[in-house]
């Protein structure tokens, strides 16, 4: 039995095609509880930088669950806005 794979490289300097980044151009910001569980997202385009679609997310975090008090992020977001 021969199992064809998944997910094919593309050729070097193309970067690699995985099943997860099925939508070019677009980032998506999530924000998730200790446990995992999804609380908020944003889906923008590509070209905003992180810690500028981290502000909607963060407002619209504020408005959906207000008793959440604290928010670890990656350095991709750290920047004057925020």
């Amino acid at each position: 039995m021969t199992v064809s794979p998944l997910i094919l490289p593309k050729p070097v300097g193309q970067g690699a095609l995985t099943l997860i980044k099925r939508d070019k151009g677009r980032k998506r910001h999530i924000t998730t509880d200790t446990n995992g569980l999804l609380l908020s997202d944003e889906v923008r385009e590509a070209s905003i930088q992180d810690r500028d679609g981290a502000v909607e997310l963060l407002v619209k975090l504020r408005i959906e669950h207000p008793s959440v008090e604290t928010v670890l992020a990656d350095g991709g977001y750290a920047g004057k806005k925020l």
